[in-house]
């Protein structure tokens, strides 16, 4: 099972969160989680490599100054926490909602604030699905756009990549997707993501805060193409993952607010900018 909740947090004073606010919300939700189902907050605690989230930062409500998000008193500011395990997913909707209807004050960054909304979905169709179902009903296309909504890099051998090369965008998604499904991709489609190319990109770079280091990532719009004579099996799975990166984000510190990324429907021009061949 896969699904999204969409948070709604009201603050009680002036609040002032390092950054984009995605490291102080991942102390927020572990907080929650801890105090309503701890056994299963140590067992996503333990984990090393894949995380059944992801975590966006702040979506509105707040305003970025000088490498800090702040939020007045008494206003609302919205954030989004995707989960792709069962177990998790209603431990957190039971956790939220609870929050919300007994009114309690949590934490944020050293101040108190507490659950407003909470809504499943931003909308009806990206609310709760299944890995099964997004295979299922995935396109074979031959083109794929994908927008990274935050700063979004690729960390390895101490060596962090500024660009998504199609073969660390899609190795990332095809990875966490096999860590969590019981449909599995095959794992050979790894060494057919070189045939995939990058067609068109509209990019920048842009620093994020964290509370003792900063990072760079890349943010904007990328279209991918996948060749003509590919399987319709590898062009289903490459379309599905594509759809999957709403709900996993890519790349690194996805649990804190990297790397979110949505998928754009191929007619949209707004990516046609300078075209890359």
């Amino acid at each position: 099972m896969i699904g999204s909740l969409v948070v709604g947090l009201e603050t009680k004073t002036d609040l002032r969160v390092k950054g984009l606010g995605g490291e102080a919300l991942h102390g927020l939700v572990f907080g929650l989680l801890h105090k309503t189902a701890p056994d299963v907050a140590l067992k996503l605690h333990q984990l090393e490599e894949q995380k059944p989230f992801s975590l966006s930062p702040f979506l509105e409500g707040h305003e970025l100054k000088a490498g800090y998000s702040h939020i007045a008193g008494g206003k609302k500011a919205t954030f989004k926490l995707s989960i792709f395990t069962e177990e998790l997913l209603t431990t957190a909707i039971n956790a939220f909602f609870t929050s919300l209807a007994e009114g309690e004050i949590h934490n944020l960054s050293g101040k108190p604030v507490s659950i407003a909304t909470v809504n499943i979905g931003i909308t009806e169709a990206n609310s709760i699905t299944s890995f099964a179902t997004l295979l299922r009903e995935a396109s074979a296309e031959t083109i794929i756009n994908l927008e990274f909504l935050t700063p979004t890099c690729f960390k390895g051998n101490d060596i962090q990549t500024l660009f998504p090369e199609p073969k660390l965008v899609f190795s990332s998604l095809l990875r966490r997707w096999n860590a969590f499904s019981d449909t599995k991709l095959p794992e050979e489609y790894l060494g057919l993501l070189p045939s995939v190319k990058v067609s068109n990109y509209t990019l920048y770079t842009e620093l994020i805060h964290f509370s003792k280091y900063k990072m760079i990532g890349f943010k904007g719009k990328v279209e991918y193409r996948l060749p003509e004579g590919a399987i319709e099996p590898f062009r289903q799975a490459i379309n599905a993952l594509a759809d999957f990166a709403f709900y996993a984000g890519i790349g690194a510190k996805t649990a804190m607010g990297m790397g979110q990324t949505r998928r754009i429907d191929f007619k949209d021009q707004s990516i046609r900018g300078v075209r890359n061949e």
